[in-house]
């Protein structure tokens, strides 16, 4: 089995060979000469010379598209790295966010680079060996840990107001539960950044940190305002070395992964380990995905360290697996599983970036999208029936017992269990119907119907009590990484 390209080392990690890392790729080295723009130009007024406007400074960067020759297979790795180049080069949305680079041989070169678009080529014979290679163009160095500081700008929208959609596709509007409060900390940082400072000039509170792994955070939660952007620095503690920024973003973001190749498939509960649940690219075959796969129907899983959604096929017996990381276990757990419509035969990722991903599977006119973002103990679902009529979710829980759906606090949040995990499911609208009668999914289930959408925030053990879910589920919060400069 051969070795993922993409890797996620920290500074202390034995070397790999691939000494260049561009966001979440990395290549063996660069290709030819990388040369920066310094300085600034001058005008011509008159008879006389100005200082020019300044520029952004682009930097010419050339990298090989192959594998490490140590790899077992160097072939199958190089084209992997050429489809996950393709895919993050293409996502735009999380391209022009900024990729931090690092260079092993060059610590001179380490800061945020925004790239425009690149020339992907194969090598004589490339197709044959799995060698390529990128010419980046358009690529800007923005800044460096020096000169800037990495934070997150907050987007955020009240969903009670009847302004703001239910949905990602802006269908569903409602000023259902608007008596609930709002979540006090609804910003999510990286969980090992210090030294929180706001644009709105007042303290940051940050009480909430995510779940630990080993010494480090997943995540933690801020206050925030719309529009507010909340800068910090890595915890030098626990990320010394160059590749603290890099290293604290990865921690707690969000994964998606293609299953083609997966060993076995769908994956076995019985065999989850903590080796496997967090390198299931070494383990099992899974591929990451940085953006559009080729084809419509792979299988894919998304996570973000505490949970875990997998497809696990279009028959009523499977569907999206929703699964939780236990901690007296060590790996995930299996929750449940839902599904809104039999005969899926279409996925694609509509969102993709290290704080959010949007994944929808189709059945013809039905559809059903899984949203998942940093910091989340479950995911949101949307169901759809672009025909105007039912959309449903029906989500059966692990367990011996019978389902059942009972109110949690709030009464439109419902407690689902069947003798094992609780799963708590807070509906999108007031005039949804509830019952335990699956018509679409195999065995026990929680079933919820409204007409043509139906919206649904989950939250997963060990997670948040039932108002705390309430408040996620009526507040829209992004954040949206931004670069300040230092003052």
């Amino acid at each position: 089995m051969t070795h993922l390209v993409v890797l996620s080392r920290s500074s202390e990690a034995e070397d790999t060979g691939y000494d260049v890392r561009l966001g979440p790729l990395s290549f063996v080295t660069p290709a030819d000469l990388v040369g920066e723009t310094i300085g600034d130009g001058l005008d011509v007024v008159g008879a006389a010379l100005t200082p020019a406007e300044r520029k952004p400074r682009p930097l010419k960067l050339k990298l090989p598209v192959r594998a490490y020759h140590l790899e077992l297979d160097t072939t199958a790795a190089g084209k992997r790295l050429r489809r996950q180049t393709r895919q993050a080069i293409n996502n735009a949305r999380w391209r022009l966010q900024g990729f931090y680079f690092v260079w092993d041989a060059d610590p001179d070169l380490d800061g945020w680079l925004l790239i425009g678009g690149a020339e992907l080529s194969e090598t004589d014979p490339g197709i044959s060996f799995g060698e390529f290679e990128m010419e980046l163009s358009d690529v800007f160095m923005v800044g460096r840990p020096g000169t800037h500081r990495p934070g997150r700008r907050a987007a955020i929208s009240d969903r009670r107001t009847g302004m703001v959609p239910r949905d990602t596709r802006r269908l569903l509007y409602s000023m259902d539960f608007a008596a609930q409060a709002l979540p006090s900390e609804p910003l999510v940082l990286p969980g090992d950044c210090v030294d929180l400072v706001s644009s709105g000039n007042r303290p940051v509170a940050s009480t909430t940190f995510g779940p630990e792994r080993g010494a480090r955070h997943l995540w933690r939660t801020a206050s925030g305002q719309d529009a507010e952007i909340v800068s910090y620095r890595p915890d030098e503690i626990l990320l010394p070395g160059r590749t603290s920024y890099l290293d604290l973003d990865d921690l707690g973001s969000v994964r998606v992964w293609d299953l083609s190749n997966a060993t076995p498939y769908p994956p076995n509960p019985a065999a989850y380990t903590a080796e496997r649940d967090t390198s299931p690219d070494l383990f099992w075959g899974w591929e990451r995905v940085l953006g559009d796969v080729l084809t419509p129907n792979a299988p894919l899983a998304v996570e973000n360290g505490a949970t875990r959604l997998i497809w696990l096929g279009a028959a009523a017996n499977q569907g999206l697996a929703v699964e939780y990381w236990d901690d007296t276990a060590g790996h995930f757990v299996r929750a449940g599983r839902v599904l809104h419509a039999l005969n899926v035969r279409e996925q694609r990722i509509v969102e993709l970036t290290p704080e959010r991903a949007v994944i929808e599977w189709r059945a013809g006119r039905y559809g059903m999208r899984a949203i998942l973002q940093r910091g989340w103990w479950g995911p949101r679902l949307e169901s759809y029936d672009d025909g105007g009529e039912t959309a449903r979710l029906e989500f059966a829980p692990e367990g011996e017992g019978a389902a059942t759906a009972t109110a949690a606090g709030p009464a439109w949040v419902h407690a689902i269990a069947a003798g094992g995990p609780t799963v708590l499911w807070a509906s999108g609208s007031n005039d949804e119907i509830v019952n335990t009668t699956p018509t679409v999914i195999a065995g026990n289930a929680a079933t919820f119907r409204r007409t043509r959408v139906l919206v649904a925030q989950l939250g997963c053990p060990p997670g948040p009590e039932a108002g705390a879910l309430a408040s996620l589920s009526l507040v829209d919060a992004r954040p949206i990484p931004v670069l300040i400069g230092r003052s």
